[in-house]
């Protein structure tokens, strides 16, 4: 029995309800992470609003140039927003970004393929296994990125197809641009991609020579402009020193260490992706089947998908530094091929049956982990947790019987089993991680005890970066930036690493662990408040 349209857009609507509800509940019930970007992300905004000068992205009071600015904005706006620099504030702009994007999706694909391809590929990339269990849940700028470089891709297939070449360069130029000032060099790069994969495609390369992709470039570029000279003189700074941290920052992900190295590097990634983006990706097992070739060719929106997905994949394949969210655009393209194939499958071809049963299996073994939910001592620290666990149990069980019954719609049931899946996650593991991150918040109410209204800074042996952990929770607190200082004067209090204790030897009035670590570099030991003495 087929579905009318009406109902995949019903779907759609209780469907994105929901996650927003379970997304958007607990954002600020995590204190922000100590060791993840996140940190980073929350201060360089929180820092913009104290200073009140948003030319000058800083991180304890020292210029940033890693990333550029736009993303930075938008945090500080929802700090703005909510009144505060709570974690609730910086996590609303990603969960914001993948509804966003969710919908997008389904409104703009539906109208080159099925409604139920449509949604299928929206709820698949609103409900895969990274973002229903992580992403969704630190306040990170690659979702809103992603929202940016998929309408991108968008603009230059529809206006392409239109033949409205002139809006087609300059929309997607300019979006282009937003991208570049989110993140820097990458946005470019998929940009100039998608625009040679369509133009390829089409049969129209000399396109790319005409006027009006030059007057796209040129949009381009004052785009930008205007946002750089002023930044440059602002903070005198020269173009050449942003521009070479800026290909820094994108060249570190491509060092690689000997012949091994790089062998691990391109066979993990292809078991990450599949990984991370579970259980969607296992309808890659619906590529391997006699005809799709000719399906998938049969429809330029989808065909221009599978390009766009297969040019830019190589791009992240052979970088040494991985990071999953950065593949956030990826997604879409892959969904729509994906279960564009899927949609023809016949009820008993065996890639069908056996993902619906297996879907089957784990909505019935989530249902015996929720009845025994109650007598496990793993939650004895979770209160009414009977209750908690007897709602679970009565959804899954609702949901088993629909998947058994209603076998049109169980890829949309298993997405309820998602979302029934991340409420079980807020109601139960959610609470057990707020102790593990609530060490520096704690700190920082203790030294904040001592030192009260007086002036504290950090004297370091590493550069703004390092001491994120404490500089977030401080500045919150005290509403004003935690600097660097080279030197300490007498009679202030300090923040000082054990080098730095052992050089001036000052008396020290609390000492705690601290480490610090990201993909990159990771720094362990011990932190000092310090007083310096006056004499």
């Amino acid at each position: 029995m087929e579905i009318k349209p009406v109902n995949y857009r019903l779907i759609i609507r209780i469907s994105f309800a929901l996650l927003a509800i379970v997304y958007l509940a607990p954002l600020g019930k995590v204190p922000v992470h100590a060791t993840e970007d996140e940190c980073r992300r929350a201060i360089i905004p929180m820092e913009m609003c104290i200073s009140g000068d948003y030319l000058r992205p800083t991180l304890n009071g020292e210029l940033y140039l890693n990333k550029p600015p736009l993303y930075n904005w938008v945090v500080a706006a929802s700090y703005k927003f909510f009144g505060d620099y709570s974690a609730t504030a910086l996590r609303f702009p990603v969960v914001l970004s993948i509804l966003l994007n969710g919908l997008l999706i389904f409104f703009i694909v539906r109208k080159y393929c099925s409604e139920a391809v449509a949604a299928m590929a929206a709820l698949a990339f609103a409900t895969n296994w990274r973002t229903l269990t992580l992403d969704s849940m630190l306040g990170l700028l690659e979702h809103t990125l992603a929202l940016v470089i998929y309408v991108g891709f968008l603009w230059i297939f529809i206006f392409g197809e239109k033949k409205k070449y002139l809006v087609l360069f300059l929309g997607s130029y300019f979006l282009a641009a937003i991208g570049f000032l989110i993140k820097g060099l990458p946005a470019l790069a998929h940009h100039g991609i998608a625009l040679l994969v369509y133009f390829i495609y089409s049969k129209k390369f000399r396109l790319l020579f005409s006027w009006q992709h030059f007057v796209g470039i040129a949009l381009l570029i004052i785009t930008c402009a205007l946002f750089y000279i002023p930044f440059s003189q602002h903070n005198h700074i020269g173009f050449a020193a942003i521009a070479h941290k800026l290909f820094n920052e994108s060249a570190k992900r491509y060092g690689f260490h000997g012949v091994g190295h790089v062998l691990n590097v391109l066979i993990d990634f292809p078991l990450d992706f599949i990984k991370h983006f579970l259980p969607w990706t296992i309808f890659l097992l619906v590529v391997f089947r006699k005809g799709n070739l000719e399906r998938v060719t049969g429809n330029r929106f989808v065909t221009f998908n599978a390009l766009l997905f297969a040019a830019n994949i190589p791009i992240y394949w052979t970088a040494s530094l991985k990071n999953p969210h950065y593949l956030y655009f990826f997604l879409p393209l892959l969904f729509v091929v994906l279960f564009y194939i899927w949609e023809i499958l016949p009820a008993k071809d065996w890639r069908r049956m056996g993902i619906e049963i297996l879907f089957g299996i784990i909505i019935a073994l989530a249902g015996v982990a929720a009845a025994y939910a109650p007598f496990s001592e793993w939650l004895n620290g979770i209160t009414a947790k009977e209750l908690k666990s007897f709602f679970i149990l009565a959804c899954l069980v609702l949901l088993l019987i629909g998947f058994i019954k209603k076998q049109e719609l169980r890829i949309f049931i298993f997405v309820g089993f998602l979302i029934v899946l991340r409420l079980t996650f807020n109601l139960f593991v959610i609470p057990q991680r707020v102790e593990a991150q609530m060490t520096f918040p704690r700190l920082a109410d203790q030294i904040q005890q001592i030192v009260g209204e007086q002036s504290l800074t950090i004297v370091g042996s590493y550069p703004a970066g390092y001491y994120d952990p404490i500089t977030y929770p401080l500045e919150v607190r005290r509403n004003e930036i935690l600097r660097m200082t080279a030197v300490p004067r007498a009679g202030s209090y300090y923040l000082m690493d054990e080098a730095k204790v052992n050089e001036y030897h000052p008396e020290v009035l609390m000492n705690f662990p601290f480490v610090y670590a990201d993909k990159n570099e990771k720094f362990q030991g011990t932190m000092y408040l310090v007083k310096v003495s006056s004499e």
